[in-house]
């Protein structure tokens, strides 16, 4: 199954800039060849990728993977699809961070 799934790869240390969230540079590897090379900072790189597929119109059923840059571990640390994934966020809570829906925000006329 790793061979098609969409890797989106840890490509480096977390990064915090003053008191937010820490984010993690990543890059978007789609073995399928529908997108060219996508870079992203995020705090959940795996879900911003997903919203970045749905934009740019890959299929809400393909799968995508959560892969660290480590070339020895072919196994991802998550796996969802496009359209799971973008719908989600990642929320603090005092359990830890939970997955949550994203809200939606009604356009201002």
């Amino acid at each position: 199954m790793t061979s098609s799934i969409i890797r989106v790869v840890i490509t480096g240390p977390s990064q915090r800039k003053g008191s937010g969230r820490s984010k993690f540079p990543y890059v978007i590897r789609d073995p399928g060849c529908r997108i060219g090379l996508t870079e992203g900072l995020a705090a959940a790189p795996l879900l911003d990728a997903c919203r970045h597929l749905k934009s740019l119109g890959i299929a809400s059923g393909a799968a995508v993977g959560l892969f660290d840059l480590d070339v020895y571990r072919e196994q991802p640390r998550m796996v969802t699809t496009v359209g799971v994934g973008a719908k989600l966020t990642v929320r603090d809570s005092r359990s830890g961070p939970k997955f949550r829906k994203i809200e939606e925000v009604e356009p201002v006329e």
